[in-house]
């Protein structure tokens, strides 16, 4: 009987981890929100514009109706928390920082903070990007080990009207 009820707590932790961490996506919601992460295999660039409350992928008829183009890049990143492998998002400032790291911090070799500075929908809301901890030549291979997700196959990306 302790089995079952321990086997309930261990599936409503699970469950609770899962509905609220946004999917497949890491999600700093709220100012002050933070993550610890590993970042793991190449970016996945994407030029997109906003309409109609989502990014669309940017193409000539966005183009002729006067839209201009943004930045997101993807990136595999595993929580060190749980080395669940999940999609970080970012905008063309935050990647600049994590290129100007890269230089500086071997991505595969350190762990890394991203926190949040903004509330929800406030549009001078920025992130920043801190090394966390060096990883030992264990973890190192641990995360190396990790299946990414397929972003291209994730984001499905199709350029319709180009």
């Amino acid at each position: 009987m302790s089995s079952a009820a321990s086997m309930w707590e261990r599936t409503e932790g699970i469950a609770s981890r899962h509905d609220g961490g946004g999917g497949q996506w890491i999600q700093l919601k709220n100012d002050g929100d933070r993550e610890v992460v590993v970042f793991l295999g190449e970016p996945y660039p994407r030029e997109v514009v906003f309409v109609d409350g989502k990014y669309e992928l940017f193409n000539d008829v966005h183009k002729a109706a006067g839209h201009k183009s943004s930045l997101r890049v993807a990136i595999n990143a595993a929580l060190v928390e749980t080395r669940e492998v999940k999609v970080f998002e970012m905008g063309v400032m935050l990647f600049k920082e994590l290129a100007a790291m890269r230089n500086k911090r071997p991505l595969e070799k350190w762990s890394f903070e991203v926190q949040r500075h903004g509330a929800p929908k406030d549009p001078k809301t920025r992130y920043s990007l801190l090394p966390e901890d060096q990883l030992s030549a264990a973890d190192q291979k641990a995360y190396a080990a990790l299946e990414l997700i397929d972003l291209a196959a994730l984001y499905g990306d199709t350029d319709d009207g180009a």
